[in-house]
C-alpha cells in the first residue's frame, strides 16, 4: 500500500512498510477501507490466487496511519472475527467499519452476513466485530 502526500509542495507516494517486513503480504481478494480518523484497515483474502478459488482463506485484520506512512502496518487484535473470506466489501460510515459478504470455507457461493466494527483513534487495544442479525 502507498499513500499519496498531499503536505508537500509536489505530492508524492510514499510506501508504507513495517519494521522488518512486518505487514499484511501478498493476497487477493482480500478488503482494505479508509477512515476519516487516518486508518487504512485491511481484511482477509488468500495467500495466492489459487487459494483464492478453494482456500486457505485469512481472517486477519490488518492497520495503519495513512497520515503517517512510516508508522507501517499491525496486526490489529481484535475478538468475534468474521469467518475467514474472499471477495467481500467494506466500507467505513462515520467511524464504523462494515464487512459485507465475501466468500467463505462455509459458504463458497457467496454470504449475506454484516459484520461491524467501532473504529478508534488507538486501533490497537482490543477491537471487538458484532455480527448483525437482520
Amino acid at each position: 500500500v502507498s499513500v499519496l502526500d498531499f503536505s508537500a509542495s509536489v505530492p508524492a507516494w510514499q510506501e508504507v512498510v513495517g519494521e522488518q517486513g512486518v505487514g499484511p503480504g501478498r493476497r487477493f481478494g482480500h478488503a482494505l477501507a479508509v477512515s476519516t480518523l487516518g486508518w487504512a484497515v485491511l481484511h482477509g483474502g488468500a495467500p495466492s490466487v489459487a487459494s483464492r478459488s478453494q482456500g486457505p482463506f485469512l481472517a486477519d485484520l490488518w492497520v495503519t496511519n495513512t497520515s503517517n506512512a512510516s508508522s507501517g502496518w499491525s496486526l490489529a487484535p481484535a475478538t468475534k472475527e468474521p469467518e475467514a473470506r474472499v471477495d467481500h466489501g467494506m466500507a467505513v460510515v462515520g467511524s464504523t467499519l462494515l464487512l459485507f459478504g465475501g466468500r467463505s470455507a462455509n459458504e463458497p457461493n457467496g454470504t449475506a452476513d454484516l459484520h461491524t466494527l467501532t473504529l478508534e483513534s488507538g486501533m490497537l487495544s482490543p477491537l471487538q466485530w458484532t455480527h448483525q442479525v437482520g
